[in-house]
């Protein structure tokens, strides 16, 4: 049973790099043969944002896919942020967390962008639970909202 578990929490997939003139990409398969896409844009400079989405119009909007992989892909994102920050540096990382549909429809707020500021998602407290544990040393995470900040210390 223990041994069970270890492999459960310590499943994470391999991924490749591919560089474009706005970021970096990475993309990984998943235990169910789904294609994640992770995307580090810049708009100039050492400021990016990380989105991630899936990379199919098969499965539809992401909450959709209906796997019992999240912790495989959380990790391998995890994993592909780290890596980015360790390879390239950045000055800080924007991550916006978007809501589920069932968040949305509990708190009956489809479409107000002020308060989906300020709430923090599933999702956003999942993806702290594990950035702050991997985050470099010279760097600092800050969740406010649904919007994580991996920001570089500056000495």
């Amino acid at each position: 049973m223990i041994a069970k578990y270890n492999e459960f929490i310590l499943e994470k997939y391999s991924y490749k790099e591919i560089k474009s003139p706005s970021g970096v990409s990475y993309t990984f398969t998943n235990k169910d043969n789904i294609k994640f896409n992770v995307y580090f844009d810049t708009s100039g400079g050492d400021r990016y944002t990380r989105e991630y989405r899936i990379d199919s119009d098969k499965y539809g909007a992401f909450e959709e896919i209906k796997t019992n992989d999240v912790m495989g892909i959380i990790k391998t994102v995890t994993d592909i942020t780290i890596s980015f920050i360790n390879k390239y540096q950045p000055d800080e990382i924007v991550i916006t967390h978007i809501p589920s549909t069932k968040e949305k429809v509990e708190h009956n707020k489809e479409e107000d962008d002020e308060f989906w500021e300020t709430f923090t998602t599933k999702r956003a407290t999942v993806n702290k639970r594990f950035l702050e544990k991997k985050i470099p040393f010279n760097y600092y995470y800050e969740l406010q909202g649904n919007v994580s900040y991996i920001t570089k210390e500056s000495y």
